[in-house]
């Protein structure tokens, strides 16, 4: 497992990010890797566990220079040797399945999602566009989490880690009442906690200027 955290915004710190590897730095051992947008309006960072390329070439969060995307994925492509063949006028400078999704985006944006055989959860940013693309597994393998604090987005692979950048830990008491009459969690976007929200398994979502959509 790998532990993603991103921000999107105005106005957030280094301190922030900073703290949100730490919070996750048990998800992945082997490696940190951190990207801001030269704008400062993004900044991506990867907690890895290497298991596809275990040498530093595969190290993420990871950039396509020509198309001006960086993606954050924490999971497994299955499928992506076949992928990689039919995606094969990409520059490929490692083996790993991250760069294969990074071709796919290039190839076919957010319906790359229609190809891929896997378990995973993601993030890409567009340097160009400005914007920030999340998706989760069809069966929420891989986790993701998110938080709309303020003018930014905080995105995670754990609540503790939007906790530790700023989030409020007050209880959500729908999601308490619902846990508590019904013995159900985990069953819709809400989770214990105000304002924090699980991305659904099989769901997208893009913030772009302030506006999040899923």
């Amino acid at each position: 497992m790998c532990g993603i955290s991103a921000i999107v915004g105005d106005g957030w710190s280094p301190n922030q990010l900073e703290a949100m590897i730490r919070a996750q730095r048990h998800r992945g051992p082997d490696m940190v890797g951190r990207y801001v947008d030269p704008s400062a309006k993004a900044a991506l960072a990867l907690n890895r566990l290497s298991i596809l390329d275990l040498s530093p070439a595969g190290r993420q969060p990871m950039t396509d220079d020509k198309a001006g995307i960086t993606i954050a994925f924490n999971g497994e492509i299955y499928n992506y040797r076949e992928l990689r063949q039919e995606l094969d006028d990409f520059p490929y400078r490692t083996r790993t399945d991250t760069e294969v999704i990074l071709a796919a985006y290039r190839r076919w944006g957010e319906h790359c999602l229609d190809h891929f055989i896997g378990m995973f959860a993601l993030v890409v940013w567009d340097e160009h566009q400005q914007r920030l693309f999340g998706a989760r597994d069809r069966f929420g393998v891989k986790p993701l989490y998110y938080c709309l604090l303020r003018d930014k987005l905080l995105v995670s692979s754990e609540i503790r880690a939007l906790h530790a950048a700023g989030a409020v830990c007050d209880p959500n008491p729908v999601a308490w009442a619902t846990y508590l009459v019904n013995g159900v969690h985990d069953h819709s976007e809400l989770t214990f906690w105000r304002d924090i929200y699980s991305l659904p398994p099989g769901w997208s979502f893009t913030y772009q200027v302030g506006k999040f959509k899923s």
